[in-house]
């Protein structure tokens, strides 16, 4: 259990196990299950649950409801409990009394804002990319949505105990950019917008802002509005309270060769394969709905 939480669960959690292992030993029995504690779904099965002995029964070579029987005698002497019934297949139901409640509302005055921190059974080190709205335009309405969604979700892993890292991802590279810069220097120079180009007034702003001509690269001046555009962004974003420990640009991954390593890596891994022309990383392998193309057929 963790240490934020409260002291009387712990006790009770404590107390549990040490009956599981009593009865465990006094059975010859090889091994311990571990007692997990669940809120019941209806109110008139208590206040926690818990399906230990259907997991002690078959090493002790008992009835299930027979083994929680035992355990149940047992748990009506915990502090705090202040009755036990034995459900369905062996299902071990706790009702506490007051006093249980008593000393877990001090607890969570005690702890002053901490309690239930620290509570995920396993601290890792987390990644969030989220927002990282299209560089080549305005931010839209809904990455308010994508950053309220995405600090929730950061506050809620670094108050469970793990490191979350957040990222805002720019996609600065390939032809969108491209097209961004021709844009802009079509405006800044009266031509004509090209096809596929962008044709907003803030393409007409950036063209008054930049200095540049019909033999600028576009895609240079590409990556130059994409850096004023989210130079825009990041003063909305942090008037909204959302702030990212790195903005991480695309085209420097791919100039730095970490994403030919970790493409290389993945299938010695055995996580890509090829279909149509196009490359596919086994998303579906870690839960995702369907594999997910991380090379085009055109590249």
């Amino acid at each position: 259990m963790a240490e934020h939480t409260s002291n009387a669960l712990q006790t009770l959690y404590d107390g549990l196990q040490k009956i599981v292992g009593d009865i465990a030993r006094e059975a010859d029995a090889v091994g311990t299950p571990k007692v997990e504690l669940t809120r019941p779904a209806e109110e008139k099965f208590g206040d926690y649950a818990t399906n230990v002995a259907l997991m002690l029964a078959p090493v002790m070579r008992d009835n299930p409801r027979s083994v929680a029987a035992k355990i149940a005698e047992r748990a009506t002497n915990l502090p705090g409990v202040a009755s036990v019934d034995v459900a369905g297949p062996g299902f071990v139901n706790l009702t506490l009394d007051d006093s249980w409640f008593v000393s877990t509302l001090k607890t969570v005055l005690e702890l002053d804002g901490k309690w239930g921190s620290g509570v995920l059974p396993t601290h890792e080190k987390i990644s969030i990319e989220y927002v990282s709205a299209n560089p080549t335009g305005p931010m839209l309405a809904v990455s308010a949505r994508h950053a309220v969604f995405g600090d929730v979700l950061t506050n809620l892993l670094r108050f469970g105990g793990d490191t979350v890292e957040t990222e805002f991802y720019i996609n600065d590279t390939g032809r969108q950019v491209m097209l961004f810069g021709a844009s802009i220097i079509a405006r800044a120079t009266g031509n004509p917008i090209p096809e596929g180009g962008y044709e907003g007034d803030y393409v007409v702003d950036l063209a008054e802002q930049f200095d540049v001509s019909a033999d600028d690269d576009p895609d240079e001046v590409g990556r130059r509005g994409v850096a004023a555009m989210v130079a825009g962004m990041q003063p909305a974003l942090e008037r909204l309270g959302t702030s990212f420990d790195r903005y991480q640009s695309e085209l420097e991954l791919h100039d730095s060769g970490l994403v030919e390593e970790a493409l290389a890596q993945l299938e010695r891994d055995g996580y890509l394969y090829e279909l149509d022309g196009a490359t596919f990383l086994r998303t579906t392998t870690f839960g995702d709905d369907k594999d997910r193309a991380v090379r085009r057929a055109n590249g």
